[in-house]
């Protein structure tokens, strides 16, 4: 399987404006925390580390 790269040089920005955008279209049933914001937050810590 290919591996995926994502460079974010303003991750703070990027989360900022993923955390903006699902307040306004997050569902009830849906998770507080957006799934992407979940999933950037995890593979910025993991990289620091690896």
């Amino acid at each position: 399987m290919p591996r995926l790269v994502v460079v974010i040089g303003r991750a703070d920005t990027t989360l900022r404006q993923f955390s903006q955008y699902w307040e306004t279209f997050r569902q009830e049933d849906d998770p507080k925390k957006s799934p992407a914001i979940a999933a950037l937050a995890g593979d910025a810590v993991d990289s620091r580390y690896h």
